[in-house]
């Protein structure tokens, strides 16, 4: 018989334990760690999608996407307060044209009594973007400063005949240009007379969009809206005590935050857009 010696395992020395030891806590530490903040991570969450204001939180971001990646669309960077207003009267001046830019972002009360934070956080929004109807020019549109002409549309933009032109649903935008245009005439037909403040030429195939000015604001936990389209401030969504914007204009950056109430504890989230994509 072949007889052969058990093999005795070694275990460990008194000093290898002492040297393991806080090596052990260490990791433990770090894990136990790892696993409070994904508890409280975990419990943030519940607080964010289970408070109220949450969803309006969703559906605010969501509204300010498309203005966000239109904001400046068929428009100078600057512009002169009479790019907005016939010849005359003076009181037919929009309301928008007075901001001489596409974003600006301020203090207001309610809406009112706006005062430029320049590139600090702000309670009030204001921002000119453009909506496209799904329509493009099927001739070049050519016009001289003043002068009204025909166009000729893929289709109505519009379905009022409004032509007031202190309201925002009067003035067409055409991407690729800086100057917007108005309708004097047969506003809700396919071919509409319009006029501009200065002299343009629009290739055809240029898509056609509606100019959208519009103020955003917070009042008594509710988000309003004025499009200045006669319509005046519109509530949009409840559940949000405060809304701050803030504008890089060196980098085109525009950034939201929404403070919104979770039982007891104040929660904001936060979102930053590049305009004018």
């Amino acid at each position: 018989m072949r007889s052969g010696k058990r093999k005795r395992r070694r275990g460990m020395t008194l000093v290898e334990v002492m040297t393991a030891l806080p090596l052990f806590v260490l990791l433990s530490g770090g894990a136990l760690f790892v696993m409070q903040n994904a508890v409280e991570s975990f419990h943030r969450s519940e607080d964010y999608v289970s408070a109220p204001g949450w969803s309006s939180v969703e559906r605010v971001f969501a509204f300010l996407e498309t203005p966000a990646k239109h904001c400046g669309v068929g428009l100078p960077e600057r512009w002169q307060t009479d790019l907005f207003s016939p010849p005359l009267p003076l009181y037919s001046m929009p309301a928008w044209s007075l901001w001489q830019k596409s974003v600006s972002v301020g203090d207001s009360v309610g809406g009112y009594g706006f005062r430029s934070t320049g590139a600090d956080w702000g309670n009030t929004l204001r921002l000119v973007s453009c909506t496209p109807t799904g329509n493009i020019l099927l001739k070049e549109l050519q016009a001289e400063a003043n002068v009204s002409v025909k166009s000729l549309f893929s289709g109505a933009v519009k379905e009022e005949n409004t032509v007031d032109a202190r309201l925002s649903v009067s003035w067409l935008l055409f991407p690729g240009t800086e100057v917007p245009v108005r309708l004097v005439r047969e506003a809700a037909s396919e071919s509409p007379t319009v006029t501009a403040r200065e002299s343009l030429a629009v290739p055809w195939g240029t898509p056609v969009c509606r100019l959208l000015a519009m103020t955003v604001f917070v009042k008594n936990g509710t988000v309003y809206v004025d499009y200045h389209d006669g319509s005046h401030e519109q509530p949009v969504f409840h559940d949000v005590q405060a809304l701050g914007f803030r504008f890089d204009e060196d980098r085109r950056l525009l950034s939201v935050r929404v403070q919104f109430a979770a039982g007891e504890k104040m929660l904001e989230v936060s979102r930053t857009w590049k305009l004018g994509l």
